[in-house]
């Protein structure tokens, strides 16, 4: 598992992930390029997002050379990106405009390779607490999930683990919340004096 904040990740660790023969696994996946140009295409990578948002979370590195055997990764071959904030805005509208409800987590980090014309691509998904997301593109409704093996479709048994899942990261974070409201409303350790929490 390679856990890393995204902003921090450099080429190095991209060198640490083929030098260690990092493999893909439930929060990780290794693509060679970056294709959202035809349906089909924006189909695969819209699963590909939604099914890291409903399970862990995780990365995908596009321009990374990977061994079809052994899931690991080779080489760096970057992807062609000629504007950058484009492609983000690109991505951003796709994902917003078909995956219900909107994922609330979705960051980038693009590395320049020496060769000026290719970079690596990171997207990194957060994990989620309003679950499950569906992806709606062009008649397409369909849910995924993502596990060791990759991704995909989530059967009844998994969905409704899903939505229970959701229910009870809300229930978790209004008690939270309740809890820190009746906190500061008793003052039970004397933190603040009445007029503090006024003035």
């Amino acid at each position: 598992m390679f856990i890393r904040n995204i902003e921090d990740i450099t080429m190095e660790d991209m060198q640490y992930l083929i030098y260690n023969e990092i493999g893909e696994d439930k929060t990780l996946e290794y693509k060679r390029e970056l294709q959202i140009d035809t349906g089909d295409d924006r189909k695969e990578f819209l699963a590909d997002v939604s099914a890291f948002a409903n399970a862990e979370g995780g990365m995908i590195i596009f321009g990374v050379e990977e061994n079809d055997e052994t899931n690991t990764p080779q080489s760096v071959c970057g992807i062609i990106i000629d504007n950058e904030d484009e492609l983000v805005r690109k991505i951003d509208n796709l994902t917003r405009d078909s995956i219900s409800p909107r994922i609330p987590e979705i960051k980038y980090k693009i590395i320049a390779l020496s060769d000026a014309n290719k970079s690596i691509l990171i997207i990194q998904i957060g994990q989620s607490y309003i679950l499950p997301h569906r992806v709606t593109y062009k008649g397409w409704d369909k849910f995924f999930v993502r596990d060791s093996k990759g991704k995909h479709p989530m059967d009844i048994d998994e969905l409704r683990q899903s939505f229970g899942l959701s229910d009870s990261l809300f229930k978790k974070i209004e008690d939270y919340k309740m809890d820190r409201i009746s906190f500061y409303h008793e003052n039970k350790y004397g933190i603040f004096d009445s007029k503090s929490l006024f003035y």
